[in-house]
């Protein structure tokens, strides 16, 4: 089991970017098991019965992170900015960005906190 540590602040974008630096980072580390998970993993219909989906942690810690501003940027958006979110936490953005942008691992940390910290700042309105 590969979990983060991070210390939440208490505001959402510092909190965003702590959770996905510590998520990233953790995947970075791992990048052979994560790739392993994903060949075995990706082209599943369906798990077994009583087995979690991959990726299920990731939704959780991206909520955790955003709970600060769930009430300011409204019902609607939030789910689609969680949902984006998943694009960028985790092995799976690691591979894109090391294999088709030959990023190295702090390289492709730092363009998803980026990444984050933008798609927050446009689910509140704000300009980037």
């Amino acid at each position: 089991m590969v979990e983060p540590e991070w210390a939440p602040a208490p505001a959402a974008p510092e909190r965003l970017e702590a959770m996905v630096r510590a998520v990233q980072s953790n995947a970075g580390d791992s990048e052979d098991l994560g790739r392993t998970i994903v060949r075995h993993t990706v082209g599943a219909k369906e798990m077994e019965e009583g087995q979690p989906r991959r990726g299920y942690r990731r939704v959780a810690w991206i909520e955790d992170a955003l709970a600060p501003a769930r009430a300011k940027v409204g019902d609607e958006a939030y789910e689609r900015l969680v949902s984006a979110l998943t694009l960028l936490v985790g092995w799976e953005a690691m591979i894109n960005l090391r294999d088709i942008r030959e990023l190295d691992a702090r390289e492709a940390e730092d363009v998803c906190a980026w990444a984050a910290g933008a798609l927050l700042a446009a689910s509140r309105g704000d300009r980037c």
